[in-house]
C-alpha cells in the first residue's frame, strides 16, 4: 500500500490535511519528510520479513528458578548461542504467562534465527539492531514487545537454558 492510498483510505487523516494544507502551519520538509518516509519503510519491511527468517524463543531455564539471561543461556549442543548480543534490543522479560511457559519460572523471550548450527550465534546480525532502537538514535523506533505480540504467537518454540 502506498503512502497515496494509506492517506486516501482514513478519512479522518485526509479531512485534518486537508483542513491544515492552506495554513501557515502546513510545512513540508522535504529533507525531513524523505527521512521519515524511508525509515517507516524501513520499519515496515523489516516487520514483514523479520519473521521469515527469525523466531521469538522463549529461553526456558532448565535446572534454576533464577531469570535467565541470553548472555548466560547454554544452550546443550549448542554453547552460548545468544552470548555477546545486542540484549537490550532482542529480548523483553514478560511480566505476564503465556502458553508453554515452564513451571519452573522464566519469562523469557528472545529474537532467534529459525535454524542455527552450533558454531553460529542465534541472534540477527547488527545490522538489524537499530530496528528496536529510537528514531532519535537513529533507529526504526518499533517496540520490541509489541513487534512480539503481533508478529509470533505463543506457544513458543523453546530451548533449555543451563545457567
Amino acid at each position: 500500500m502506498s503512502s497515496r492510498e494509506i492517506v486516501a483510505t482514513d478519512w479522518g487523516r485526509l479531512e485534518r490535511l486537508g483542513k491544515n494544507a492552506n495554513t501557515p502551519e502546513w510545512v513540508v520538509r522535504s529533507n525531513q519528510l524523505q527521512d521519515y518516509l524511508t525509515t517507516s519503510a524501513n520499519a515496515y519491511f523489516t516487520t514483514e520479513l523479520m519473521p521469515v527468517a527469525y523466531n521469538a524463543w522463549y529461553l526456558a531455564p532448565s535446572f534454576s528458578w533464577d531469570e535467565v539471561k541470553p548472555d548466560t543461556c547454554f544452550i546443550w549442543g549448542y554453547g552460548h548461542s545468544w552470548k555477546d548480543s545486542d540484549v537490550t534490543n532482542w529480548y523483553p522479560n514478560w511480566t505476564v504467562p503465556f502458553d508453554g511457559q515452564s513451571n519452573r519460572g522464566g519469562s523469557l523471550l528472545a529474537i532467534g534465527k529459525k535454524t542455527w548450527r552450533w558454531q553460529d550465534y542465534a541472534y540477527p546480525p547488527d545490522t538489524m539492531t537499530k530496528t528496536f532502537d529510537p528514531m532519535t538514535q537513529g533507529g526504526y523506533g518499533l517496540q520490541l514487545e509489541d513487534f512480539i505480540w503481533e508478529q509470533y504467537k505463543a506457544p513458543y518454540p523453546s530451548v533449555s537454558c543451563y545457567t
